[in-house]
């Protein structure tokens, strides 16, 4: 499988990775281009981030871009 292939299983699979760009520290991929992807910050599901996500409240669904090969790492490794 390609990095690109990974790719789109995460972003298909709505696949939550863990993303230090992110001010809640989860991400999940929107869209996918030749070297950049669009990332949307989440929730982070885990309880001990809770206050994360009630600070960062106002940054939930909000998007950036990434390195391909960063979120590819992100998940991956």
């Amino acid at each position: 499988m390609t990095t690109q292939e990974d790719l789109y299983k995460a972003k298909n699979n709505n696949l939550i990775f863990s993303c230090n760009n992110s001010p809640t520290q989860s991400g999940k991929i929107k869209a996918i281009g030749d070297k950049w992807c669009t990332v949307e910050v989440v929730a982070n599901p885990a309880s001990y981030m809770q206050e994360y996500n009630k600070q960062y409240t106002d940054k939930i669904g909000t998007q950036f871009m990434m390195p391909a090969q960063y979120v590819w790492n992100a998940i991956y490794f």
